[in-house]
């Protein structure tokens, strides 16, 4: 049996676009464990509805408590052989159930699948998918995800629970949780099934970027997904991959574009310290000078970290956000053209 864990928080408006597709597909191959994460809408009256048309489905009410604490409730009470944590926000596709039932028959401890995120503000859609593969050599599935930057999501993933642990989804550690989880997935896993078929669409339904809301204690986030990162790499011996300084780089620009964000309630000087601390240490230094950024954002962080000044680099992105509020419309555009560039390339 394969579980399916949906997390549902105040999803009144996307349950039917989600569950639709599993009352369609499910089987006595498979159960719906759908999370209700304390929600106040009327999400709970929707499950109960869609729970009584089918009997593969079952609800876990539980109080608000995040991210980590909801796949918990499910895994807790999973009877599968296999889990697979959604977002009840989202859409698989119509042969999702089968395709991965099919999979589970050659028996890997992780199976992984294409994804599109479907931008809905700005009317386009980014797919990433790879070639469909039996992977025996870890290491080199891991080189495959973070190259076709799929590494990060915890729902294009189907694993078998003897390789879970409760402890790989920490309490309090919501936003790096995705990463830090798959990190701890994959120093578990032996083999490794990747489907090139496109199976879960990501709905991105708000131009909600770090320019309009402020991550609260990012550092600490930078910090987790550093040490998850450096203990998988040690895990397959490979202390010094470039993936590590590529994968860092791209988190230290994360870390100063949240710096700037307009909702972020620092000052100057706070900005700058933190900046100092966590960007321009030797370490991190380091990582930048050995990095080899994939497009022109990276190419701009880079050139500007490198010469080791904290107020040139918060200048410097406080000037990118200024002019991204202005020109929001072409820059959405030119981020599109150049996602569509990297796709055809």
């Amino acid at each position: 049996m394969i579980s399916v864990i949906m997390l549902v928080y105040n999803a009144e408006e996307y349950l039917d676009m989600s569950l639709k597709p599993f009352v369609d597909q499910l089987s006595d191959a498979f159960e719906l464990i759908v999370v209700n994460d304390g929600s106040k809408d009327r999400s709970q009256e929707i499950l109960e509805s869609y729970a009584k048309q089918c009997p593969y489905i079952r609800i876990v009410q539980k109080e608000n408590g995040g991210v980590s604490s909801a796949r918990r409730a499910g895994i807790e009470v999973a009877r599968g052989e296999y889990i697979w944590v959604i977002d009840g926000d989202d859409c698989i596709s119509e042969d999702a159930l089968e395709k991965i039932e099919k999979a589970t028959r050659t028996n890997p401890d992780l199976i992984t699948f294409g994804i599109q995120m479907k931008y809905l503000e700005e009317n386009y859609v980014i797919q990433r998918t790879s070639e469909e593969k039996l992977y025996t050599n870890v290491l080199e599935a891991v080189e495959q995800y973070f190259g076709n930057d799929t590494f990060n999501y915890y729902w294009n993933k189907v694993i078998k629970k003897d390789c879970m642990k409760l402890e790989d989804n920490p309490i309090g550690l919501d936003m790096a949780v995705d990463f830090w989880s798959n990190c701890k997935m994959f120093q578990r896993v032996e083999t490794v099934m990747n489907l090139e078929s496109i199976l879960y669409s990501y709905m991105k339904r708000k131009n909600e970027t770090m320019v309009t809301r402020y991550l609260r204690n990012s550092e600490e986030s930078l910090c987790k997904k550093e040490e998850a990162l450096l203990e998988m790499m040690h895990h397959f011996g490979a202390d010094t991959h470039p993936l590590i300084a590529n994968y860092m780089c791209r988190e230290y620009e994360v870390f100063v574009i949240n710096l700037v964000s307009k909702a972020c309630p620092l000052n100057k000087k706070e900005k700058i310290q933190l900046i100092e601390a966590y960007i321009l240490n030797d370490r991190a230094y380091h990582c930048i000078e050995q990095s080899k950024p994939v497009n022109q954002y990276g190419e701009v962080f880079k050139k500007v970290a490198l010469n080791r000044s904290a107020t040139k680099l918060l200048r410097t992105y406080t000037t990118l956000r200024v002019l991204k509020d202005c020109l929001g419309p072409l820059y959405r555009l030119a981020r599109k053209t150049i996602y569509q560039n990297e796709k055809r390339s």
